[in-house]
């Protein structure tokens, strides 16, 4: 329970895919009458090749917060990383949380799936005692997989109980896929043998055997019936129309959502299973009664795919645009525009951080407390705090659940480092915000790599001028930063200076006696009494044990004297050290008209003349 509400999360990939947009459409609707809510936890990616990149957009299941989730669905057979799913599984287990294995059967969790093979068994029967086909021929899948031996056996077994001949040599395999289904097709028409019905394990390949049968004029469903199973939309648009049994995922969904609920009400645990509905058409002679209007569909998709590119392009003008963005609040007001509503991104706080490589995952805990809003579209964060925490989910979720709809968060990463995450929740489920999802994703991730690895470079850059310009021991300038430095004021208008210098007493005595690490001590004090007298001139460490400092302005040199003195003497009453740290002072005044080398030679007259008049036993007061 989360704020008044039951919550069910949803782990996927590749929800742009009709079906399971469907399925979420469904699940929703479901979850919604009965007071629930649902977060949807996606990848772009599908997670096959376990690369990298894959890697860090898996890191969005690690946002699911197993202490305010009631329920967990996987569609299993969207994701295929193995070691993901089971981490899932695993988790809600330890929190004793019901899991839901979606479109698939997986030990320990209740499936909620369709009965595929009464469905295309309803396809067969339809063929067989329908039409009264007694010459068939199968087009099956992956050989040897288990949703295509199923499929293969059903024609099988409904084959030999009507009394129609099938064997192996009536079977060819098209992978499931378009080519390898038009080169079973060729080979049946070369064998010169065309069956009076082809069955197809899937549309797609019935799609395929249509368009090479018809390329060989031979005619569908005159000369030979064809039927395809799934009911994907495109089966609708083939000439002629395919017979086909639909997965209705929207149905499925519902369905899901439908079991979900009662688990929670009443611990039911079996598993739900829907029958897809077989869909009759021309393909096998039947009537068909739907009507399509085609040229509204080819309008509709030819508007889409002009809008994505357009949409595309201005999203990589906006990338290209945040990558100069000198902080956080110039990256933002880059990023505002009208494509960014619905949605807002949350970012690692490592992510702000210049001082971090980008190449490098220093995150322990991936979406810890200490995180970043970088993006509302319906509130600008410029010049306000960013400060979020994961345990309120995102950003105004009030709102957000109070209105029902899905929140879908996706991972933004950089190769397999977790940049942060995008939390959508459009209001209409449609593929044209579904497909956004992954154009608004890459955008940002572009511009958020981008902005670290100028800040990084800028960062590194920095410390390399630092090395350069800064001596280790002190942090004062070293000479060649202190030259700079002096060039730049001499070439600016300026007026009058007072240089000092600044002598340890007896730095040989304090390394001899008691080491060099109190000797770079002696020094390292000696240098901050010179930098606070100094105020806001530049010091420099110039030699061994020699400082020296710039004060545009005139100073009285017994005033710079007593300061460096006194800071030196309130340092030694609590250093608890067996020495006491001392210096030489000199400092002049100059008209700012005077060469360094004149600057330089008269304080250090001045310094010398101190260390003289101390006329001291030893070099070093010594308690």
């Amino acid at each position: 329970m989360f704020k008044g509400y039951k919550i069910a999360a949803l782990c996927a990939a590749k929800i742009y895919e009709d079906q399971w947009r469907d399925l979420i459409e469904g699940l929703n609707n479901a979850l919604n009458e009965y007071g629930w809510r649902l977060f949807v936890y996606a990848t772009d990616g599908d997670l096959y090749f376990h690369t990298r990149s894959d890697k860090g957009e898996a890191s969005v299941f690690e946002l699911i917060n197993y202490n305010i989730t009631d329920a967990v669905l996987v569609v299993d057979n969207s994701l295929y990383d193995e070691e993901v799913k089971d981490k899932i599984y695993l988790n809600c287990r330890e929190h004793d949380i019901p899991t839901f294995s979606v479109d698939s059967r997986r030990e320990g969790s209740i499936s909620i799936r369709f009965d595929y093979e009464a469905g295309f068994e309803s396809v067969v029967r339809h063929v067989i005692e329908h039409h009264g086909v007694k010459d068939i021929h199968m087009i099956a899948g992956l050989k040897d997989s288990e949703f295509s031996e199923v499929r293969i056996d059903t024609v099988r077994r409904v084959a030999s109980e009507c009394g129609v001949p099938f064997d192996d040599s009536r079977i060819s395999y098209g992978d499931f896929w378009s080519m390898p289904a038009i080169a079973a097709t060729e080979k049946i028409i070369e064998s010169g043998h065309i069956p009076e019905a082809v069955i197809c394990a899937n549309d797609v390949m019935a799609i395929s055997v249509c368009e090479t049968l018809n390329k060989h004029g031979i005619r569908i469903p005159e000369d030979v019936i064809v039927t395809g199973f799934d009911g994907i939309k495109e089966i609708q648009f083939n000439s002629p129309k395919i017979t086909s049994s639909k997965c209705d995922f929207i149905k499925l969904g519902y369905l899901a959502g439908r079991t979900v609920v009662r688990c929670g009400a009443d611990g039911h645990t079996d598993d739900a299973v829907l029958k897809p509905e077989v869909v009759v058409s021309e393909s096998c002679g039947c009537c068909d009664v739907t009507s399509i209007d085609a040229a509204k569909r080819m309008m509709t998709l030819n508007n889409m795919y002009y809008r994505y590119q357009d949409e595309y392009r201005h999203l990589q003008s906006i990338a290209a645009g945040s990558s100069g963005s000198d902080t956080v609040d110039m990256l933002e007001e880059r990023l505002r525009n009208d494509l960014f509503y619905n949605m807002m991104c949350v970012l690692n706080s490592e992510c702000l951080d210049p001082s971090v490589d980008p190449l490098k995952n220093v995150v322990h805990d991936t979406y810890g407390k200490d995180l970043r809003i970088l993006y509302d579209h319906r509130t600008s964060y410029i010049g306000k705090d960013r400060s979020f925490n994961t345990d309120d989910v995102a950003p105004d979720i009030d709102g957000i659940l109070y209105c029902g709809f899905p929140a879908v968060f996706t991972a933004i990463n950089s190769i397999d480092v977790p940049l942060g995450f995008l939390c959508f929740y459009y209001t209409d489920i449609d593929k044209t915000n579904y497909l956004k999802m992954g154009q608004i994703r890459s955008c940002i991730n572009s511009s958020v790599s981008a902005f670290r690895d100028m800040h990084y470079q800028h960062f590194l850059q920095k410390r390399i001028e630092d090395m350069y310009k800064y001596d280790d021991l002190t942090g004062l300038y070293n000479r060649k930063g202190f030259d700079m430095e002096f060039e730049r004021i001499m070439k600016a208008p300026h007026g009058e200076l007072t240089f000092v210098i600044c002598d340890l007493d007896g730095l040989k005595y304090i390394n001899d006696t008691f080491g060099h690490t109190e000797g770079d001590n002696a020094i390292y004090r000696v240098s901050q009494a010179l930098a606070e007298a100094c105020g806001n001139g530049i010091c420099s460490k110039y030699g061994g044990d020699e400082l020296i400092g710039l004060i545009q302005g005139r100073v009285d040199e017994e005033k710079i004297r007593s300061m460096i003195h006194e800071n030196l003497a309130r340092y030694n009453d609590t250093s608890d050290r067996p020495y006491k740290v001392s210096a030489s002072v000199g400092a002049y005044n100059s008209d700012g008209n005077e060469k360094f080398s004149k600057m330089f030679s008269e304080a250090d007259m001045r310094m010398y003349s101190e260390k003289s008049a101390k006329k001291r036993g030893v070099p070093c007061d010594v308690r």
